[in-house]
């Protein structure tokens, strides 16, 4: 393909949801669907889940499927500001929920007391308890059962139950998330106590968890929505949950198809075999724009910056990427800001790290690696490797900078950053092999597990959450921890830990900032990741659709579905 048309199908600006409905809305709202005779959203997205269970993994699909049918305890509104989502009122320092208590020992903690929002129950009807809490947070904390969130909650070390929708978490350290417990996941003692009773090894709970043996359990679900049916890899389907206190959902029924391609995934949008595609997983930004151009009259359009991280993971046991000289090497041969500007017309910052501009948190004062492939040659040089016969680098030992490459298949931007990357970094004498496989093996199954060399993929976070989960040395995953944790680089730095600590104690925003600015240095400095750039999204949704709210990079569309409607 020519230069010139590589960048022309190449533009662009940003991951996209196309949203896309038909169907009747709930009494009051106007009938698209209804005139067509369809009660149902059907949405496309391009992964699928490895597990619906909230405490096994971190991954979009996951988030966005559970973001219909489950809620943690709290996090933040669309503005990013602390949000009851179970609670009642949120318990803060000020109205007396929330205060700070010696331990007696010389340290101080907190106790934070939640009452549950009256009337909460789980979508087979039974409620939501105080005891629900307590299980939860004994199931994620268990180490041989391997939570994804145990690490978060690990200063949670004890729970009080007050009363049957009262209790008071006790957290050992000062923690300015106190109220903001979005990884604290409430699952139903009800159905997974029982099964948890019933293993010999404790090892097995996600594979005999009713998340994965029966989905489509009602007790199981606490949102708008509840699952009706499930097809592993394929679709899952949710209608709307009668036990939810909440405001109801206007539309009846959604259908989530899971398709990872995403030229299908435009094919099946242009042919009507879906309606709405999810912006936060959905078609490559090159799709976007180009049907924009096609198709403008018939949509709404919205571009929302974020806080999604496109980086390049580096395998930290690797010993070759474990030589902080090849890493350097490896980001200095990368011509980020035509990457940017070839695939986004600019409109996308580079990243020089992995806080983005619009996070309070952000030290614009990080020290940019620029484009500089000849600097790259001598780190290498340095790093005792001189090409060899065709061109690759070999040391005195014979061994070669020759490494995989891996993303996320049937994403055709990723894609085509892979060629990119591949092909600077074979102009300074480092040989890549693309070794793709589907979202669900590389997030849930190789990243964990250290099957990588090179990754090239996103994560999102929210407005200044600590990094603990992707870069405390304690959520490396491993065998013992049951392969949980984002800390799929293997970075073990004492001093991101000690930082980590000390910002996670920290009260006031202002002495706040130069750690958040220190953990960047020390980001920048090491190089646990390649940064790229951080993306934004085009929202495309049809002139009928109200009540979708991009939200930034606070959460998924899907925890605010409820406010979907059709005028």
């Amino acid at each position: 393909m020519r230069s010139a048309d590589l960048q022309s199908w190449m533009r662009t600006g940003l991951t996209l949801l196309i949203a896309l409905a038909a169907w009747s809305s709930s009494a009051g709202s106007a009938s698209a669907l209804a005139a067509s005779g369809r009660d149902e959203l059907i949405i496309g997205m391009h992964q699928a889940p490895a597990s619906l269970n909230p405490i096994q993994g971190s991954t979009g699909a996951r988030s966005y499927l559970n973001g219909l049918s489950l809620r943690a305890l709290s996090g933040p509104d669309k503005s990013g500001r602390p949000s009851c989502y179970l609670c009642e009122t949120l318990p803060t320092l000020e109205n007396g929920g929330a205060r700070i208590v010696d331990l007696g020992d010389g340290r101080q903690g907190m106790e934070v007391t939640f009452t549950l929002k009256r009337g909460l129950a789980w979508a087979d009807g039974e409620p939501v308890t105080s005891s629900d809490a307590l299980f939860s947070w004994r199931l994620a904390r268990d180490p041989l059962i391997g939570a994804a969130n145990a690490e978060t909650l690990r200063h949670i070390v004890d729970i009080t139950i007050v009363d049957p929708r009262t209790f008071i978490l006790h957290i050992d350290q000062i923690d300015y998330g106190y109220n903001r417990q979005i990884t604290f996941w409430v699952l139903p003692e009800h159905i997974e106590g029982p099964v948890l009773a019933g293993l010999a090894h404790r090892g097995d709970y996600f594979s005999r968890s009713a998340y994965a043996t029966v989905p489509t359990e009602p007790g199981l679900w606490l949102g708008p929505y509840r699952l009706i049916g499930y097809e592993p890899g394929r679709s899952a389907r949710f209608e709307r949950n009668p036990h939810w206190p909440g405001p109801a959902a206007h539309i009846p029924r959604i259908t989530v198809r899971m398709i990872e391609n995403t030229a299908v995934l435009e094919a099946d949008f242009m042919t009507g075999t879906i309606d709405y595609i999810a912006g936060e997983l959905g078609l490559t930004v090159d799709q976007g724009l180009e049907l924009k151009g096609r198709r403008a009259y018939s949509f709404d359009f919205a571009i929302q910056s974020g806080l999604t991280y496109t980086h390049v993971d580096v395998n930290l046991d690797n010993p070759l990427l474990a030589d902080l000289r090849i890493r350097r090497a490896l980001l200095l041969a990368i011509d980020r800001p035509t990457i940017t500007r070839r695939l986004f017309d600019g409109l996308l910052p580079v990243a020089n790290g992995f806080v983005a501009p619009s996070d309070a948190g952000y030290d614009p004062g990080i020290s940019p690696y620029p484009y500089d492939p000849v600097a790259a040659g001598k780190l290498l040089t340095e790093a005792g490797f001189r090409p060899g016969m065709d061109g690759i680098r070999v040391d005195a030992k014979g061994r070669r900078l020759a490494f995989t490459l891996a993303t996320t298949t049937g994403n055709r931007v990723r894609e085509l950053i892979e060629l990119e990357l591949q092909a600077k970094w074979r102009a300074v004498g480092v040989q890549i092999t693309l070794a793709n496989d589907s979202a669900t093996v590389l997030l849930s199954d190789r990243l964990p597990r250290g099957a990588f060399d090179l990754a090239l993929y996103s994560w999102t976070s929210v407005p200044e959450n600590p990094p603990t989960y992707m870069l405390a040395s304690a959520s490396i995953p491993t065998a013992a921890n049951d392969f949980a944790g984002g800390n799929f680089p293997r970075f073990s730095d004492p001093e991101t830990d000690r930082l980590i600590g000390a910002l996670v104690v920290e009260l006031d925003p202002d002495k706040r900032k130069p750690i958040w600015s220190n953990i960047q240095q020390v980001y920048a400095r090491e190089l646990p990741a390649l940064p790229l750039y951080f993306e934004s999204s085009v929202f495309v949704m049809p002139t009928w659709l109200k009540g979708i709210d991009p939200g930034g990079h606070i959460g998924t569309t899907t925890q605010w579905a409820e406010e979907w409607r059709v005028d």
